[in-house]
């Protein structure tokens, strides 16, 4: 089962955290979510019938400790009967899963255009840049953290875990630090879409945009995988949201998903053109979102 994963435990360590590994929360927030969308599409849907086979689910995963963990720990609640040895789970290339497409010189042209027009907005709220500036020492010593993006996601590793926010000799980072960070990353998100960090969008994300477009092909010519399941990051659902021009203002929380659900209508099954039977909807975390996307 592990394969490419062997080197990982499987299970993060009971106090420790880690910079950028799962912590037990995270572990018990993915249990949590395997048994809610087992509720849904296993138990209500019945999607994987009476009994499963090794090639009705597809596993693909970030070769990082935390999304191995992250994916081992849903697919534990969601499959019944857990069994390790019949989910094959196999490697994703880059944390875009983009297999064969990685290499794209254009995408880095993008990303560097869109990156600059996000100096731009730090430059515009010189107030955010100063505060970035005075909390880095007491976040990651060492370490100068010039993005409030960045520092947004190291101070709510402290916030989402109830922990006490980071103190050096006496000055500490303010609750009013962070909720400031988390306003800017709104204000920001909101601003005018830009072609270029729809096009990085879009390069970046191509690779497991066919991925996805093959599995469906084989879901509906011939009715397996019933699951395909792809264990990312928070960039890999940020690229996606902003390739099918989906709203979002910041980056997903922990234990987002984004959810693509095929249903065939009973009533055409014969239709000889077997595609013009299939529909779709996209949900994520939890709200169905078909109507933003503009295809």
């Amino acid at each position: 089962f592990v394969g490419p994963f062997v080197r990982f435990p499987l299970l993060p360590p009971p106090s420790h955290c880690g910079l950028g590994h799962l912590t037990p929360q995270g572990v018990l927030q993915h249990l949590q979510l395997g048994r809610v969308l087992r509720q849904v599409y296993l138990t209500e849907f019945n999607l994987l019938g009476n009994q499963w086979e090794q090639d009705d689910i597809l596993v693909y995963c970030t070769k990082y400790r935390r999304t191995f963990q992250s994916v081992l720990a849903f697919l534990y609640s969601f499959i019944p009967d857990f069994d390790i040895a019949k989910v094959h789970l196999q490697e994703g290339r880059g944390v875009s899963f983009c297999g064969d497409d990685c290499r794209c010189e254009q995408s880095d042209h993008y990303d560097q255009k869109y990156e600059q027009e996000r100096r731009d907005y730090r430059r515009s709220h010189p107030g955010i840049v100063d505060l970035v500036h005075r909390v880095s020492p007491l976040v990651r010593e060492g370490e100068d953290i010039t993005s409030p993006l960045v520092m947004r996601d190291a101070l709510l590793s402290y916030v989402c875990h109830g922990a006490s926010l980071p103190c050096v000799a006496g000055r500490c980072v303010r609750v009013e630090d962070v909720t400031g960070l988390v306003s800017y990353e709104e204000w920001e998100g909101r601003q005018k879409r830009t072609s270029a960090q729809h096009k990085a969008a879009k390069l970046r994300v191509y690779g497991l945009m066919k991925s996805i477009s093959s599995a469906l092909n084989d879901m509906m010519r011939d009715s397996r995988p019933r699951v395909v399941v792809y264990s990312g990051h928070d960039r890999t659902l940020k690229y996606l949201l902003d390739t099918l021009s989906i709203p979002n203002y910041q980056l997903p929380y922990y234990a987002s998903r984004l959810v693509l659900e095929l249903y065939q209508n009973a009533s055409a099954t014969h239709n000889p053109d077997y595609h013009a039977t299939y529909h779709f909807r996209f949900v994520y975390n939890g709200k169905d979102i078909t109507k933003f996307i503009p295809f």
